[in-house]
């Protein structure tokens, strides 16, 4: 019998702390503090694992947390996954639930996942 991923509503205070500081790195933090204010205020979407993953450029090799796995196992809630659309390279950034996502296409790569897309 397959593993249920469970999801939250929304995500913690502290994924979107989590983002800001990834994106601080990629977009500099002004732009950082910018995005992440557009994330709180998205609404959730779903889209396929492998599909996400496709467009953020990482491949099958990506998909190995173990912790992530226990805690889908244990039945513990994960949040959703924040991306932000990065137009110039025709990519995505998962901002935040990069091992969230990775262990949830490795269980099922066709799986629908909770996420805030800006």
């Amino acid at each position: 019998m397959a593993t249920k991923v469970r999801w939250r509503n929304a995500p913690l205070e502290k994924d979107y702390e989590a983002a800001t500081r990834y994106l601080s790195l990629v977009l500099g933090p002004r732009r950082a503090s910018t995005v992440t204010r557009a994330l709180r205020a998205a609404p959730i979407e779903r889209h396929v694992g492998r599909d996400l993953m496709r467009a953020a450029g990482y491949g099958p090799s990506a998909y190995d947390d173990k912790s992530q796995r226990k805690e889908i196992e244990k039945g513990r809630s994960l949040a959703p996954v924040l991306i932000v659309r990065n137009a110039r390279d025709a990519r995505v950034i998962i901002a935040d639930g990069y091992h969230r996502l990775g262990a949830v296409c490795e269980l099922d790569p066709e799986c629908q996942v909770p996420c805030k897309v800006v």
